[in-house]
């Protein structure tokens, strides 16, 4: 695969790795036109397979992949997967976490690693994306994350590669489509009436938009705030993920209010 011309668009942060870092927003654009220039990026620098309108990761502004990235941390064996990629004979890069064969937490080590494929035509439809991602990853028993704003820290290494046939795009049919909105409306405590479903860009309101712009709290103060603010957020079909992204990024004085309590609020209104 070294020669190999692959031409497809990701992602990389302007910022140096540091694995202490929980958050990473800023993602240019990148093409990348060939296999050695595409293991340059994901061995040495943050990475996302998603290109980002505005270059702010935030699965609101997915534009595109054609790349389907899936970390498996208790999943099958790294050799299985490598046999996997070589029985469907796909286009496929293996590569090793940094947690690979070691201790996770409480976790034994075991293997944990990275798969890479790359999917026949860029997606450019997020429920679509999430679709094809999910039917991928009971492959590998992998971790069930498929949201549209991952992002990577480099691999350690190449554990094996192969050149192959791309992944075919399984086409979302039209039941499937209602029964999705169907789904969001229920997880969202909202009837049938889906009119939110399609307005994520709806406007914010005024004290919510000045406290995540400007850091100008409200109500009791910055736990209400906070708390108000994922409520409001979650009502307009912003992930937890943004929503935890977004009060982050807020500019309000943190002197006594932590990450972890601003957590708290926000998984406090994501339970409701």
């Amino acid at each position: 695969m070294r020669g190999d011309t692959i031409l497809i668009d990701i992602s990389v942060s302007p910022d140096r790795c540091d694995f202490s870092k929980r958050h990473y927003t800023e993602f240019i654009p990148k093409q990348i036109n060939s296999y050695r220039e595409f293991c340059d990026v994901f061995l040495s620098d943050v990475w996302s397979p998603i290109v980002f309108e505005n270059n702010y990761r935030l699965e609101r502004n997915f534009i595109k992949t054609q790349l389907c990235v899936i970390d498996v941390d208790e999943g099958i064996g790294i050799d299985d997967t490598c046999e996997i990629l070589q029985e469907k004979k796909l286009w496929g890069i293996v590569a090793p976490t940094r947690s690979h064969g070691k201790w996770k937490k409480n976790n034994p080590p075991r293997d944990r690693y990275r798969v890479i494929m790359k999917f026949e035509l860029p997606i450019t439809n997020l429920d679509l994306y999430k679709q094809n991602i999910g039917m991928r990853l009971n492959v590998f028993k992998a971790d069930k994350l498929r949201d549209g704003a991952r992002y990577f820290y480099p691999s350690n290494e190449i554990y094996y590669s192969q050149d192959g046939n791309p992944l075919k795009i399984i086409q979302i049919k039209q039941k499937d489509q209602r029964q999705i909105i169907l789904e969001k409306s229920f997880q969202n405590k909202q009837s049938v009436c889906t009119r939110y479903i399609y307005d994520h860009y709806k406007k914010l309101d005024a004290h919510i938009e000045s406290f995540i712009k400007d850091g100008k709290y409200f109500g009791a103060g910055r736990e209400q705030s906070c708390f108000v603010s994922a409520c409001r957020l979650k009502e307009l079909k912003h992930s937890m993920e943004d929503v935890l992204m977004m009060l982050k990024s807020s500019p309000f004085h943190r002197r006594d209010f932590s990450e972890n309590e601003i957590e708290k609020a926000v998984r406090s209104a994501f339970k409701r």
